[in-house]
Parts: structure tokens; C-alpha cells; sequence
């Protein structure tokens, strides 16, 4: 049975405060140990991070699996925080990106709603993306292997 999906507007709230307290992190008066950090250093705890992920899932340990998810938030918001300091793009960029790209390859679901089976869904995604990664290569853009 699926539990009742709790009230969006406290998610929101809490990942704005979650937002704040990444970037207060990294702010002077922050922690310098979290200053300190870069691209380069953190590709070793978001390893570390999907890795007891990963093995949370594959236990079924929840209240683990919770945490875990937890930890990989902060890093993806994290090193959002990092490449917005860089002027690459911020968090609303990569959040406009995936909810763009969910929308384009969901069309059965978003565009035209109808019913596919978890098969054909699989195989509408791959096409879609196949189409895109090719209008990438003849814009010359777009990195090969990419979701």
C-alpha cells in the first residue's frame, strides 16, 4: 500500500532550508572545512555516498536508505552551491533541465496521456533519447554516454 504523500509545501520548505544551510556552509562565517572544498575533492564522497546508497537499497534497510538519501542530496546540492560559485550554472538550471527532459520523454504521460506498458515506456525513452543525443552530435554539443 502507498502512503500518503505529505504535504508538498513542507518539502518545499524544508529543501529551501536545506539550499541555505548548503550555501551559509560555504560563505565566510561558514565552515572552512566546507569552503575548502572543490569539484575534484568532492568526487570522493559522492562516491562514497552512492556506494552506501546502493548498498542500503540492496538491503532493504530504510531507516539506513533515509539517511543515505539524505547524504546524496546535500552533495548534489552541494556541488550545485560549487558550480554556481564557478558561473556554470546553478541548482534552478539543473532542476529546469531534469524536469524538461522527465517531460519530453514521458510524452504518453504528459503530451497525449495514455496507457503503455513498463516495456513500451522503456522503449519510448530510449528513442527519445537516442533523437536527442543525435540533435546533440549535429549541434556539436552534448557529451557522449550522457543520460
Amino acid at each position: 500500500m502507498t502512503e500518503p504523500r505529505r504535504d508538498p509545501a513542507e518539502e518545499v520548505d524544508l529543501f529551501r532550508e536545506m539550499i541555505a544551510i548548503t550555501g551559509r556552509l560555504r560563505a565566510p562565517g561558514g565552515c572552512a572545512w566546507d569552503r575548502q572544498q572543490d569539484l575534484a575533492s568532492v568526487l570522493g564522497y559522492l562516491r562514497s555516498e552512492v556506494g552506501e546508497l546502493e548498498d542500503a537499497l540492496r538491503r532493504e534497510d530504510w531507516q539506513n536508505l533515509r539517511e543515505e538519501l539524505g547524504d546524496l542530496l546535500f552533495n548534489v546540492l552541494f556541488i550545485a552551491d560549487l558550480a554556481r560559485e564557478q558561473g556554470r550554472f546553478d541548482l534552478a538550471d539543473a532542476l529546469r533541465g531534469i524536469r524538461d527532459k522527465l517531460v519530453r520523454r514521458h510524452p504518453h504521460v504528459f503530451e497525449e496521456p495514455r496507457e503503455l506498458t513498463p516495456e513500451e515506456a522503456q522503449v519510448q525513452w530510449e528513442r527519445i533519447k537516442a533523437r536527442e543525443k543525435e540533435a546533440r552530435g549535429r549541434e556539436g554539443g552534448g557529451t557522449p554516454g550522457r543520460a
